[in-house]
């Protein structure tokens, strides 16, 4: 079974500390960064399932790191966590691209849950485009279609289907 990889961002090293113990623990490999600037250099080493950002850190708020993530990888599931939420931020942060915004305090199984998720949600998105569609579509190759698709309906001029997708768990 493949690693999930977690990138954890938060400027409190408490906090910090915490999520990665806690991800450690449930066999997850996890990466934690103190600033939206050490994040974003941490993603170009390394390729991450999940981003997880405080909202509220000094320079780079996590709004502003989830605009810079989707810029460079706009499939990559970025949540927003924080003490100082509101309706309008967690309205702003969904309508960012968000894949969820969780208020704190949280239980650590609850983030857990909805981590997997996220990443679930990336792999089916992947999984879907090698299909030519988009999620909640039934796709039925075409007849003159039919010499570039194998036997699982994977078309070879799809971007990223050469290869087998891998299953998220």
């Amino acid at each position: 079974m493949k690693k999930r990889k977690v990138l954890f961002v938060d400027d409190d090293p408490e906090m910090r500390q915490l999520i990665v113990e806690f991800f450690l623990s449930q066999n997850y490999s996890v990466a934690a960064a103190v600033s939206g600037k050490d994040a974003l250099s941490q993603m170009g080493n390394f390729d991450f399932d999940v981003v997880i950002t405080d909202l509220r850190m000094q320079e780079m708020d996590g709004l502003a790191l989830l605009r810079e993530i989707h810029l460079q990888n706009p499939s990559l599931p970025v949540i927003l966590i924080t003490a100082f939420g509101s309706i309008e931020t967690a309205v702003e942060a969904i309508k960012e691209g968000a894949s969820n915004f969780v208020p704190k305090p949280f239980k650590m199984q609850t983030l857990k849950m909805i981590v997997d998720k996220a990443i679930e949600q990336k792999w089916l998105m992947k999984r879907t485009s090698c299909f030519g569609g988009t999620a909640g579509e039934v796709l039925i190759p075409q007849h003159h279609r039919q010499e570039q698709a194998d036997a699982t309906g994977v078309r070879a001029d799809q971007p990223g289907c050469r290869k087998p997708v891998e299953p998220a768990d």
